[in-house]
């Protein structure tokens, strides 16, 4: 197995090495500094807070389905918005005393891929499915031009979830 990440791992960084000449100077300067990990935003008179991850640390996404306690804990130390919506893996919506918080879920990744619609005057919440076509998207991983190894590597996710047991 660790052979296999190293292999995998060489790959990857040669992936990154594309999208970093890709990017260029400018288009690194702006994910570095540009990029923010929330957004707020307001749509009508409702104010929406988009985060990736919780304030204390924004790389760790909330756990899922907790009772409302949990993330008025968690964002505790935002202002209070209509709607909150956070990353995660499974679709859910929370009344709390901050807001309503939102997970729209994932799009995919060995999962019923779903996303959440948010009425922005009425704060209703719906989630959806879609399909796609695994194949077809494996026939595109296997068109590009990355080493194989890599290639191997993403379709092991496309179909696992997951990058490793």
């Amino acid at each position: 197995m660790r052979k296999r990440r190293k292999r995998w791992g060489k790959s990857l960084w040669k992936v990154m090495d594309i999208y970093w000449d890709e990017l260029g100077h400018e288009g690194r300067k702006w994910v570095r500094n540009m990029t923010e990990r929330f957004i707020a935003e307001k749509f009508d008179w409702n104010e929406f807070y988009f985060t990736y991850g919780l304030l204390e640390n924004p790389d760790e996404m909330p756990a899922e389905n907790q009772p409302p306690s949990y993330y008025e804990a968690k964002y505790a130390d935002l202002k209070k918005y209509e709607v909150i919506a956070v990353a995660g893996r499974e679709p859910y919506a929370v009344n709390t005393k901050i807001g309503k918080i939102v997970c729209p879920g994932i799009a995919g990744l060995g999962r019923e891929p779903t996303f959440a619609l948010v009425d922005t005057k009425t704060l209703h919440v719906s989630f959806e499915t879609f399909e796609y076509k695994i194949k077809e998207v494996e026939d595109r991983i296997m068109e590009l031009e990355i080493p194989q190894a890599t290639k191997e590597y993403l379709k092991d996710i496309l179909y696992r979830g997951k990058p490793f047991p």
